[in-house]
């Protein structure tokens, strides 16, 4: 329980300070949410869905990015 308060904390910190520029440095501290993401995954079907999502994502930061835009 200590880990899911702790995740949910550092991850909802940066979203209500009104800017989200540091917010990768601040979520690779939330390893909790690591944690969950991987027991979720055992299920194949929710893997799936999360490998399409994670890769259209990847892909349009990708496209940002390379278009000049500062993503991070």
């Amino acid at each position: 329980l200590s880990y899911i308060v702790f995740g949910f904390l550092v991850i909802l910190t940066p979203l209500v300070s009104g800017s989200l520029a540091s917010m990768s440095r601040f979520v690779l501290a939330a390893f909790p949410a690591f944690l969950v993401l991987g027991q979720v995954g055992e299920n194949g079907l929710f893997d799936k869905f999360l490998i399409i999502i994670f890769v259209l994502l990847q892909s349009i930061l990708a496209t940002l990015y390379l278009n000049g835009f500062w993503v991070a």
